[in-house]
């Protein structure tokens, strides 16, 4: 009977073993197959008439460095985020994956319209965060926007009455808006990202100042 049980455990071992391998294939990434990332753009609602913000790319950090997951899927990112960190991780694991270098109006993406900020096909494995650039405002990309704009801020609002204010970014924010969501990359597969801007807390008016400061509020929401 001894004997039975031993030789069963050791069957029920070697039938474990590709499923163990399957299970953890995901986890680290290859360069031998690719699948498509898409990301998108969307807002919440908030009293103004505009909140316009120029981004100039986006970037994905590949899993197996130091950073970990997150399970809340919203990003209120502090503003004292560590620059100097930032710039030791941008050689190490961090891929350009869009460049649209335009300017975006957050209220015009609601109730299910999104803006198209690109794709890239990436290695299949698991990406562990995304980071946000925001860019320099291009006076000559939207005739409309530059009426708005005539001192040319590279983010800015539009309040109720049509009056035009910068829209601040604290030095923290301006080497790039981190945001911890992990995804994964499936060979042959596209990997939908939307990136919801929540304009209405991401923008506070220090009314003592009458000023506008952002301080982004971003939800990362997979298709």
């Amino acid at each position: 009977m001894k004997y039975t049980k031993t030789l069963l455990s050791g069957l029920f071992a070697l039938l474990m073993i590709p499923f163990l391998i399957a299970c953890g294939g995901s986890s680290t990434t290859t360069g031998t197959q690719t699948g498509t990332l898409a990301l998108n753009l969307k807002d919440a609602p908030i009293d103004l008439n505009g909140v316009y913000v120029t981004i100039k790319e986006i970037s994905v950090h590949v899993s197996g460095d130091e950073v970990e997951d997150s399970t809340d899927e919203t990003n209120d990112v502090d503003e004292t985020q560590d620059e100097t960190q930032d710039t030791i991780e941008d050689d190490n694991g961090w891929k350009v994956v869009a460049e649209p270098n335009k300017t975006y109006n957050l209220l015009e993406l609601q109730d299910g319209v999104t803006a198209f900020l690109g794709e890239e096909e990436l290695p299949v494995g698991h990406y562990t965060q995304m980071r946000l650039v925001l860019g320099d405002f291009d006076v000559y990309a939207d005739a409309n926007i530059t009426k708005l704009n005539p001192e040319g801020y590279n983010n800015f609002i539009v309040d109720e009455n049509n009056a035009t204010f910068e829209l601040i970014v604290p030095s923290g924010y301006q080497s790039g808006i981190k945001l911890i969501k992990g995804f994964d990359i499936i060979a042959d597969q596209e990997t939908n990202l939307t990136i919801d801007f929540d304009a209405l807390k991401s923008v506070v008016h220090e009314t003592t100042q009458d000023l506008y400061k952002m301080k982004p509020t971003i939800t990362i929401i997979q298709e």
